[in-house]
């Protein structure tokens, strides 16, 4: 039996064999989920130089609605930039309390790959070279004192370790 009903999106008049009718269509059930968020605050937000996922969070929302919300008022975003994430601008930055690997590649990344060993000169490609502390005795570890990067040398681990 055929019931006459009101879509609960768009208020036409509609008939259904479903037994418990509510909307049109499949369209009325879509536009019925999605959900809506402020677009005028969200393009001023943006506007002020914020990421879409800041936005989505000052709206309570997340990134996928905001993004969604841009598309559907042809809003062109703007080009997502690489940040500046080294050092204090990184979120697992460990500040003066480095572990031993992260110390080195903090060295490595400052000084380069030593070349040549600074005790003897050698500069043989086979051997392991590193940069050492010079106040501070191979057997503590590197991470129980703050980094000072001007007194680190480099050595080779065979000959002098």
């Amino acid at each position: 039996m055929k019931k006459t009903v009101l879509c609960k999106y768009c208020g036409k008049e509609f008939s259904s064999y479903n037994p418990t009718p509510t909307f049109c269509s499949l369209k009325c059930k879509g536009l019925s989920q999605t959900i809506v968020i402020d677009f005028r605050k969200a393009m001023e937000l943006y506007g002020l130089g914020m990421t879409k996922q800041e936005v989505a969070n000052r709206l309570n929302t997340t990134r996928k609605v905001t993004e969604n919300t841009f598309k559907r008022h042809n809003f062109k975003c703007r080009k997502a930039y690489k940040r500046n994430q080294y050092g204090v601008n990184n979120h697992t930055w460990s500040g003066d309390n480095p572990s031993y690997s992260a110390a080195h590649r903090r060295l490595i990344r400052k000084f380069g790959k030593p070349k040549k060993c600074e005790v003897c000169g050698s500069n043989n490609p086979n051997k392991r070279a590193n940069k050492r502390n010079i106040a501070m005795p191979p057997a503590l570890p590197l991470f129980s004192f703050n980094i000072f990067f001007n007194i680190f040398f480099e050595i080779i681990f065979v000959c002098h370790d």
